[in-house]
């Protein structure tokens, strides 16, 4: 019996500007949904952290603004 090799998978993070973000929280009306689905929130927007792109997929599906809009600024 073979043994599978296991591959690690590397999560990808999205430089997207904090200033890009703040403006798309500012034009929410989901504000404290969008706080409690997405906890590292707060990490983005001091520049402690970086969304991955799925993370920024669902933060524009909340915000109502397609992906790459937030990626454009």
């Amino acid at each position: 019996m073979k043994k599978e090799k296991k591959t690690k998978s590397t999560t990808v993070r999205v430089d997207v500007s904090t200033s890009v973000l703040r403006w798309a929280l500012s034009r929410s009306e989901n504000i404290d949904t969008i706080n409690r689905r997405l906890p590292k929130i707060r990490e983005w927007l001091s520049g402690e952290s970086k969304p991955t792109m799925r993370q920024l997929e669902d933060l524009a599906r909340r915000t109502y603004y397609p992906p790459r809009l937030l990626l454009s600024f």
